[in-house]
């Protein structure tokens, strides 16, 4: 599977270069002194204070009948001259046209996070819809350098497996134009999905889970998998589908399985306190029942499942907002923009105080969950007697 999708890069990869070779360009630079990138991670020296450039380039292998990706680094002042660099050990220039990621070490986003997004927002030769993380290793560079076999390309690999899992809850990822665009509104606050290393018994590989949370152009705290999971009824996409577990009151494990749900997000100011309700409809089938002694796909048992869906999730969004305005102080649910769109008098007379009104404002969250099936069954497994 990862070998076809490769072939499909390469070939979307030559097709477009071979676009710009046989067309006029302002910046024609011929073919063959070209470089392919398919991932870029940028970290810092914390002696001289430059920046480490990790690239991840793609070329052919020297028989030519396939291609392999290369690991390529760079120093400097700024992430341009890093790029620049890279010139000196490859003779080559480079090019972002198929980058499909950008990992950004955590202390480079602690200390701000526009000089290192600047080149790569600007640079015509990068994707606008190129992914972005941000690393909580010692160096995220370190992504590009696994074991790997010799068609693997790193980049693309972590790129199908976030398309596979986009979807589950436990992460949001976000491109380029979404965080630049989130960074530079008001009343909202931008978040970046964190990539990590993780280990197996004879190799290291990519993960992502969590995120981490931005006030202004800097992170300041994170949520973790579970956290992300609920952050996402409120900023994630609706047709979510993931599986969640619940503990009935006897014990019982149930497995809910989510295929999508409607929300409804609405201010109101009374008694001069501004208020947010936050509606749900959450649609489940019931997937899994572990060892019931009731029969809970009966009215009465459906009911007890719905009951105590609809508390959990309710609980935990109130955790996440209750951390976001106490803990990090940041709005990355866009309260703010949503009273800017539906209250916006009360938005011009505040915004300059939004930092204090956010950590202030009253949140209700009120779910109501749909059971629209039991899978293949109809009653719960019983043992013979």
């Amino acid at each position: 599977m990862m070998k076809k999708i490769i072939k499909v890069w390469l070939i979307l990869i030559l097709v477009i270069c071979n676009c710009f070779i046989s067309s006029s360009c302002w910046d024609y630079t011929e073919f063959n002194n070209v470089i392919p990138v398919a991932g870029i991670a940028i970290d810092k020296d914390d002696k001289t204070g430059e920046y480490l450039l990790t690239l991840e380039v793609i070329q052919p292998t020297e028989d030519g009948n396939s291609i392999q990706s290369v690991v390529l680094e760079g120093r400097g002042k700024t992430v341009h001259g890093c790029f620049r660099e890279t010139i000196t050990t490859t003779g080559n220039m480079v090019s972002t046209r198929h980058a499909a990621l950008y990992i950004i070490d955590k202390e480079i986003a602690e200390e701000g996070i526009i000089p290192v997004i600047d080149l790569v927002d600007r640079d015509v030769d990068v994707r606008s819809d190129m992914l972005v993380f941000v690393c909580d290793e010692k160096n995220a560079g370190d992504i590009f350098k696994k074991t790997k076999d010799l068609e693997e390309i790193i980049s693309y690999q972590i790129i199908n497996t976030v398309e596979s899992q986009k979807l589950s809850g436990r992460f949001l990822s976000t491109k380029l134009y979404e965080f630049v665009d989130e960074l530079t509104r008001e009343g909202i606050s931008p978040t970046l999905t964190n990539i990590y290393v993780g280990h197996t018994a004879n190799d290291i590989i990519a993960k992502t889970k969590g995120t981490h949370v931005f006030k202004d152009d800097k992170v300041v705290g994170f949520l973790d998998g579970e956290e992300t999971f609920y952050l996402t009824f409120i900023k994630g996409n609706e047709k979510l589908k993931t599986v969640f577990p619940i503990s009935l009151s006897d014990g019982t494990k149930v497995s809910l399985e989510m295929v999508g749900f409607n929300k409804k997000i609405k201010p109101y100011l009374k008694n001069d306190e501004m208020t947010f309700d936050i509606n749900l409809d959450v649609n489940v089938i019931v997937s899994e029942i572990g060892g019931a002694k009731e029969d809970y796909l009966s009215k009465a048992g459906r009911y007890e499942i719905k009951r105590v869906a609809e508390k959990l999730l309710e609980s935990n969004i109130k955790k996440v907002i209750y951390k976001a305005q106490n803990d990090l102080d940041s709005d990355i649910f866009g309260f703010g923009e949503i009273l800017k769109k539906k209250e916006p008098k009360y938005w011009k007379e505040n915004k300059g105080m939004w930092d204090e009104e956010f950590k202030l404002l009253k949140v209700n969250v009120n779910c109501d969950v749909h059971i629209r099936g039991s899978a293949l069954k109809k009653n719960t497994i019983k043992v013979g007697k």
